[in-house]
């Protein structure tokens, strides 16, 4: 894990609701095409992947 994904998943959760957070599991290292950084963030009920390409924080 790369403090780069450290510091994209801190910022995702400061992004998200308080209730949204509760339900995250962990994070773990993603490869993705085309961005800088990417994580995939686990929940109760899934998973997302987080990225940041062109200096924009992006999720789905």
């Amino acid at each position: 894990m790369t403090n780069e994904q450290k510091e994209l998943f801190k910022v995702y959760c400061d992004l998200q609701s308080k209730e949204f957070r509760e339900e995250i599991i962990n994070y773990e290292p993603l490869k993705m095409p085309d961005v800088q950084y990417a994580i995939k963030v686990n929940f109760t009920w899934g998973w997302l992947r987080v990225y940041k390409r062109d200096n924009v924080i992006e999720w789905y």
